[in-house]
């Protein structure tokens, strides 16, 4: 076979046959006066006839897609002006069909003047239509699968046996940042090498599919949980040659668990604190009850009637406390009412400097008639107790100064504009709580109110908190804001309208002297220390008093002489027959006697429930002596329907 040389290739013939099979299009272009040539192939490939077509590039203006003609005559003034190395484009020209068909279009300068000025340009048309549409094709069905992907909602990446990322979805691409070509170690977990227990190393290792939950850290500095899912890639060998991972958000699943799991706590505690409740509100009641009779014995001036008083004043508060932990581990919807926030602040204050360290002074400025609100006092206690503890925590490390300031305002529509304030205009009673901590910059201040956004570390909060305060001040009627300073400190303000009604506290004290009587009472209480406490009290009052600590004795009596008692009092949680029991047999015997029931605390008997029995009226331990007397005279003077 002779030895092929250089010089035989380029022979003219042989060219011409070399062209004629490339399946090329051949032109020519005077570049001063734009005037040219095409060969009947290119004439063909768009289904002219060589006479079809004008020469230069006027009949080429008259063709090309008015889309592609700008930017294929800059790269070809760009090549010719010596801006780029060579001249290829890619665009759209017009069938005699009236079809638009992609050509691939090269070209290269032959001739030069005297003066290096560029004269002739010749160059090939290629048809690329087939794989135009091809890659159309295959980006539709790419986009199809981004599509089916995208509606699952799982991230999907595809790496190489090095780990580098190949693929990545729009999905995996906007939730964790990482581009492709970067190691997956490095991208997702700033790592240096393979994670420990990677899925898709094991992948690489034991040709199976692995699924396991783990957690990252989002650009924004959230954390985030996921389901992730990998499984090999192999080649027509069935050698693995690369791993797809799926990664699922289960971060709201995990934020639900959470929940779940800080609901049970909370359950458990309503449960605990229900079966304390009974007990420590009998405790109470002795305590409240004997320093009241104590008190009757003293005069008014002496020192100690001011000691038994702050007994008693310390007794409401205790059951207010008590009252208030049943509401929150109960989770129950509470009523509102016209309430001033001034003693709230104070017990809330007191609460505080018993609990807070010294480095940390609390400041107060409190209007002393700084209107009625309408609101719940357990829920005005939750928000001032979290943003009262978030203060702290602000300042726990350096020390500082809590505020707390409440005040009377009017906001008319020019302030409200101003300020912000999404609230009407009018009355509102004003309550700042401020610190002289860290402070927060704008991108935490914007975000504070979101549920489960939180700054602190896990063992410090969970993000809901202040999400709570602000749907409590919300449902108010109120409106709250924040203003805050990295190293500033900041301050939480709360709006709150005002309302019109009663001073409760009239009439309180109008007279010393309590409702009497004369009628006859049974009283039943298995506690013998507050039965005798109430067998005292009322007949201080004049009432004529029976008293049992078995209801099942209290029935016996009851049974053998029905007619002998104008009104039974009886205790709900005793043995053997609870009081809610014993009033149904009793009032089966005599329908028309009232009846009293008493409790510290029950999950199994309420308002409602009690008057489906008959119960005249149930009243919540530790009961006042002036409460009780109230209580009772009114059972006995207004009979039951």
């Amino acid at each position: 076979m002779p030895k092929a040389t250089s010089k035989s290739l380029l022979r003219p013939e042989k060219l011409l046959f070399a062209v004629e099979a490339s399946e090329l299009g051949l032109w020519e272009l005077n570049i001063q006066d734009g005037k040219g040539n095409v060969d009947t192939r290119w004439a063909e490939m768009l289904g002219y006839q060589l006479d079809d077509v004008e020469p230069g590039m006027t009949f080429w203006s008259k063709i090309v897609h008015p889309d592609d003609k700008e930017r294929t005559l800059q790269q070809l003034d760009d090549y010719i002006c010596g801006k780029s190395d060579s001249y290829s484009a890619e665009y759209r020209l017009l069938r005699k069909d009236g079809q638009w068909n992609w050509i691939l279009d090269r070209g290269k300068i032959i001739e030069w003047d005297n003066k290096g000025k560029p004269l002739v340009l010749i160059g090939t048309h290629k048809d690329i239509q087939k794989s135009k549409l091809a890659e159309k094709a295959l980006i539709q069905e790419k986009n199809k699968l981004e599509a089916v992907i995208s509606a699952l909602g799982d991230g999907l990446t595809v790496q190489d046996r090095n780990f580098k990322i190949i693929y990545q979805n729009t999905i995996q691409k906007e939730r964790q940042g990482a581009h492709e070509g970067d190691y997956c170690y490095n991208a997702y977990q700033g790592r240096k090498e393979v994670c420990d227990g990677c899925l898709i190393a094991k992948c690489f290792a034991d040709g199976q599919v692995h699924r396991r939950e783990t957690s990252s850290i989002s650009p924004d500095g959230n954390e985030l949980f996921m389901e992730v899912s990998a499984s090999p890639i192999r080649d027509a060998e069935g050698n693995i040659i690369a791993g797809i991972e799926t990664v699922r958000d289960i971060t709201p699943r995990k934020l639900l668990e959470k929940q779940l799991q800080h609901s049970q706590k909370l359950e458990a505690i309503g449960t605990l604190a229900g079966g304390i409740a009974h007990d420590f509100n009998n405790i109470l009641a002795a305590i409240f009850g004997y320093a009241e009779l104590v008190q009757l014995q003293l005069p008014k001036e002496s020192e100690l009637w001011a000691m038994q008083e702050q007994i008693i004043t310390a007794s409401h508060r205790a059951k207010k406390l008590v009252q208030q932990i049943l509401a929150v581990s109960r989770k129950e919807e509470q009523e509102l009412e016209a309430m001033q926030l001034n003693s709230i602040i104070e017990e809330v204050s007191k609460l505080l400097r018993s609990s807070l360290p010294s480095t940390i002074e609390i400041k107060e400025s409190i209007a002393p008639q700084a209107g009625t609100v309408l609101a719940n006092p357990t829920k005005i206690h939750q928000v001032l107790m979290n943003l009262c503890t978030n203060a702290y925590h602000a300042m726990q490390e350096t020390g500082g100064v809590l505020s707390l300031e409440l005040q009377k305002v009017y906001l008319n529509e020019n302030s409200n504009k101003f300020a912000g304030l999404e609230i009407p205009a009018g009355a509102y009673v004003r309550l700042t709580v401020s610190d002289t901590g860290h402070g927060m910059d704008a991108k935490t201040r914007n975000r504070i109110f979101d549920p489960y956004f939180t700054t602190k570390k896990k063992e410090e909060g969970t993000g809901l908190g202040l999400a709570v305060v602000h749907g409590i001040v919300k449902n108010s009627g109120g409106h709250i804001t924040v203003h805050s300073k990295p190293t500033k400190g900041t301050s939480f303000i709360i709006y709150l309208p005002q309302a019109d009604s009663p001073d409760k506290t009239q009439g309180d004290h109008k007279s010393d002297i309590l409702p009497a009587g004369n009628e006859r009472i049974l009283l039943v209480d298995d506690e013998q220390t507050l039965i005798t406490l109430e067998q005292q009290t009322l007949e201080g009052l004049g009432y004529h008093i029976s008293v049992t600590t078995s209801s099942e004795k209290a029935l016996q009596m009851f049974s053998s002489t029905p007619n002998q008692f104008d009104l039974v009092i009886s205790d709900m949680t005793m043995p053997i027959m609870t009081g809610a029991e014993l009033s149904k047999q009793l009032l089966a015997i005599r329908p028309d006697i009232p009846i009293i029931l008493c409790t510290g605390f029950s999950s199994i008997i309420d308002a409602e429930q009690v008057n489906t029995i008959g119960i005249r009226t149930l009243i919540m331990k530790p009961v006042s002596r002036k409460e009780l007397a109230k209580v009772v005279r009114e059972v006995l003077d207004n009979p039951a329907v």
